[in-house]
């Protein structure tokens, strides 16, 4: 039977705390007692098991037996402490210890470092995984290149602490360094750290493809065009319950070109994954007007969600709506006071113009991109040489 409580944080270094336990362990043993505490303390405190070797308990028996009192642990208990935890106990001193019966039962005040969690893990955990390709999409590179993408959305909102699920095997081959003897075992305590999602963007890419027309002229000429078309089945689930929160189809096209444009699929993934990631956003974080000054309005979202020059409705919200039969709050009611346009964005924020609205766009409002109609113009090789492809080959008609 073992028992734990936290009793208090000190600061080893610099992204280290060392946290401090109080734990009861039991065993057949003194020293089984004592690594039964111990790895409680270290489950609790860094989520793993702690594998304790035979061979310690000899000086485990000899550090556990030296006196009755409080006892703080020795350099020789701090060597065993260390190779039996693999660096991920610091030190520990006995407070008590008693038979139960046939069992040992100890009361210990464990030390252990902890990494210090970043701020940007405390935002909602969300992860971009599990996508799968539609009958008519041709090659699993178009899902890749669009989870990449949502990816990279998704985190330049700053809503979210996204989870890195495409890159495992490069993070489990870094993990494997960190595990390391040549490494000190403050740095293994940044093993054991690995956040959980609580949500997952998933869903099925329905399409992705140029679709060709051909027009022939009375004199025999023939022109190609190739308009490119996708359409993505976006789902946002709950880890902890598998439920579905948000469901949303995402559908987007270019403007034909007569000459087949070797940009157009990652143009064609960043367009539907933009999408995707606003869907989302005004869903569960909409767009929030943060200041109001001199005809300007200073916005809570920056990065590539937004562009210069884009128009966004402004709404006003009043009381929340619930629904009478199951209780669930729907939302606020919106009502739309105005219009503004965006004209400087940075990582973090953006500042726009108040074209519409006067005072009423007022901060507290929230802002939603106005709907668009017709498809995305390509845009010209000047202005976006670098969103090509590796190899044109990759690209090439027929693989996407």
């Amino acid at each position: 039977m073992l028992l734990l409580c936290l009793s208090g944080t000190t600061i080893a270094g610099a992204g280290v705390d060392v946290i401090t336990v109080t734990v009861e362990g039991r065993g057949p043993s003194l020293p089984e007692a004592v690594s039964a505490g111990l790895a409680l303390a270290v489950s609790q405190v860094h989520g793993m098991e702690l594998q304790v070797e035979a061979v310690s308990h000899r000086s485990a028996q000899e550090v556990v037996s030296n006196s009755e009192a409080v006892e703080t642990y020795s350099e020789e208990s701090s060597s065993w402490v260390r190779s039996t935890s693999r660096g991920l106990v610091t030190g520990f001193s006995i407070l008590d210890k008693s038979m139960d019966g046939t069992f040992h039962r100890v009361s210990l005040e464990v030390q252990l470092p902890r990494l210090r969690a970043s701020v940007s893990t405390q935002r909602v955990r969300a992860a971009v995984a599990g996508f799968s390709k539609g009958s008519s999409v041709k090659s699993f590179g178009a899902v890749r290149l669009l989870e990449d993408r949502i990816a990279m959305y998704l985190t330049q909102t700053r809503r979210f602490s996204v989870l890195d699920r495409a890159s495992s095997a490069a993070v489990n081959r870094e993990r494997d360094r960190v595990r390391s003897p040549d490494v000190t075992h403050l740095e293994r305590v940044r093993l054991g750290q690995e956040l959980a999602s609580d949500l997952l963007l998933t869903g099925e890419l329905e399409q992705f493809e140029a679709r060709q027309e051909s027009f022939t002229f009375g004199s025999g000429r023939t022109v190609r065009q190739f308009y490119p078309e996708g359409r993505l089945s976006l789902r946002v689930v709950d880890v902890a319950t598998g439920e579905t929160r948000f469901a949303r189809k995402v559908e987007r096209s270019m403007e034909a070109v007569q000459d087949m444009d070797q940009r157009w699929p990652a143009l064609l993934a960043d367009s539907l994954a933009q999408e995707a990631v606003r869907s989302v956003l005004d869903a569960i974080f909409p767009i929030a007007i943060l200041h109001v000054g001199s005809g300007s309005v200073y916005l809570n979202t920056g990065g590539d969600v937004l562009k210069v020059g884009e128009l966004l409705d402004v709404y006003a919200m009043e009381a929340q709506l619930l629904d009478p039969y199951t209780g669930e709050r729907l939302g606020p009611i919106e009502h739309r006071v105005g219009q503004i346009r965006v004209h400087a964005v940075n990582d973090k924020q953006a500042v726009a113009e108040i074209i519409e609205g006067g005072d009423a766009v007022r901060e507290g409002c929230i802002c939603r991109p106005r709907a668009t109609t017709g498809p995305t113009p390509l845009p010209s090789p000047e202005s976006s040489s670098s969103a090509g492809p590796e190899r044109e080959s990759d690209f090439s008609e027929g693989v996407w």
